[in-house]
């Protein structure tokens, strides 16, 4: 009676690649890719402090604060960016979900931006108020979304607000988002988008 073999199954290469925090920590960008930079920080996002404390007046606009802090990920991290010149910085944050829950949580801010178009709520530094403004994203990744935010903070005293503007950008690359955010006291605040390239791209390739 002739062996039976079972020929081995090829391996899958459009299968879907984990990527937890080391492998997160591992994909971010180098002070040596970032031009014009005083040091580049990485850190476990499950080690940030709440910026800012729920509730927020609109629970469409807390959707968008939870998203951006990638709450939801089975794994994040934060990269901090200090620039020469530039007391403001920018930072990351790249987040792992799996595709069907990184889809889920881009539909979900993507439903949330129609309805948060401001929001008040309290940080650490008090009582703020935010205006948000969809703009056009750029064509990268599998799909993206930018908005702005105008956010008022009273001075202790009450007697002004002091008013800082912040981009934030958000791209989805299979099962991983990353999240880019600068902020400043000019109404042109952007990201630099070859950094936003090259961490996509990165991230894109980690999953094949």
């Amino acid at each position: 009676m002739a062996n039976s073999v079972s020929a081995a199954s090829p391996p899958d290469e459009t299968a879907e690649k984990p990527l937890n925090v080391q492998d997160l920590k591992t994909l971010a960008l180098a002070a040596g890719e970032v031009p014009g930079n005083r040091g580049v920080e990485v850190r476990d996002a499950a080690s940030e402090s709440e910026s800012t404390f729920p509730p927020v007046s609109v629970a469409s606009c807390r959707t968008i604060i939870d998203f951006i802090r990638a709450d939801s990920a089975s794994a994040s991290v934060v990269q901090v960016f200090n620039w020469e010149k530039d007391i403001s910085g920018g930072r990351s944050t790249l987040a792992y979900y799996g595709v069907d829950e990184a889809e889920q949580a881009f539909q979900r801010v993507r439903e949330s931006l129609k309805r948060c178009d401001s929001y008040s709520g309290m940080s650490h530094v008090g009582e703020y108020t935010a205006d948000v403004r969809v703009e056009q994203a750029p064509n990268i990744g599998d799909e993206a979304v930018v908005f702005h935010e105008a956010t008022s903070v009273k001075s202790f005293d009450e007697a002004e607000s002091i008013t800082t503007n912040s981009e934030y950008v958000c791209v989805r690359t299979g099962g991983a988002v990353a999240v880019f955010n600068k902020s400043g006291y000019g109404k042109n605040v952007t990201f630099p988008r070859r950094l936003i390239e090259k961490q996509v791209d990165r991230l894109e390739k980690a999953q094949r």
